[in-house]
């Protein structure tokens, strides 16, 4: 059966994360896109870092952002292996500070589509009561077109707000803050959003699931006679049928039958 945090669990701790290929073939052999899509959102460190193309350092403790735009990291992109793939080729002094924040009154959930590498990735959205873990990337101007480039404009739209309260733990409270809000509206879970186990939350009281369960049941969902594998090959290797299967699962708009609704929330 699918493991999903159930409504009650005041604080959300990733510490007890299953492995990225959990309840799939696992071990030598297994395609790096498998891992890839069931992995995400990948090594979320919840201390600060320096990022470097060779490899990652603590943030010393003098460092200060300078002209740096802090922009939130609220799924992978505060992940070593993420940046690195985003920013493969860069020169090797490249450097990009990532500070641990919390985002108040709002949670890390599920965005109701697929992702080109096969993940369904995550997006904030409201959750009054919630503080949220996220990540601060300090970019320069060149890294942040960089970082446009990678997010794509069908899914999010870049933003810069002081709207939101992030309360940066090196920093303190921020003023506007970049953020790549989600496009498509939260996958839910028996009716409520659901959120990312892997992200750590307090005051979380809906569901929560780590990433293999999420593409369990929406293989279930959507194509319940493919192996995983097969399924999540199809997303990942064809853009129309990812296209398709992110309309599909934003038209059903909940993983567990009988509580079907459309994009606009509405049963």
């Amino acid at each position: 059966a699918p493991h999903v945090h159930g409504h009650g669990r005041r604080v959300s701790d990733p510490a007890s994360r299953p492995p990225a290929c959990a309840g799939a073939e696992a071990g030598a052999g297994v395609a790096d896109w498998y891992v890839r899509a069931l992995g995400y959102p990948y090594d979320v460190g919840r201390t600060p870092l320096l990022f470097r193309p060779g490899g990652t350092a603590p943030l010393p403790d003098d460092w200060s952002p300078g002209g740096r735009v802090p922009v939130m990291a609220v799924g992978s992109n505060r992940a070593a292996g993420q940046l690195a793939r985003k920013f493969a080729g860069w020169p090797a002094d490249t450097e990009i500070p990532v500070t641990v924040a919390e985002v108040v009154d709002h949670d890390v959930v599920y965005s109701a589509h697929f992702a080109s590498y096969g993940a369904v990735p995550a997006r904030l959205a409201q959750a009054p009561g919630v503080r949220v873990e996220v990540g601060i990337t300090w970019l320069t101007p060149a890294q942040l077109d960089r970082m446009h480039k990678t997010e794509g404009t069908a899914n999010y739209a870049f933003q810069l707000t002081g709207e939101i309260e992030v309360v940066d733990r090196r920093v303190g409270r921020l003023g506007p803050v970049g953020h790549y809000a989600g496009k498509h509206p939260p996958l839910r879970l028996g009716g409520a959003p659901l959120a990312l186990a892997a992200i750590a939350a307090e005051g979380r009281r809906g569901p929560a699931a780590h990433q293999d369960t999420v593409l369990g049941l929406a293989r279930d969902r959507l194509d319940p006679q493919a192996e995983l594998a097969v399924f999540l090959r199809r997303i990942v290797e064809d853009d129309a049928v990812r296209g398709r299967l992110s309309r599909q699962l934003r038209a059903l708009g909940d993983l567990l039958p009988g509580h079907d609704q459309g994009p606009d929330g509405n049963p």
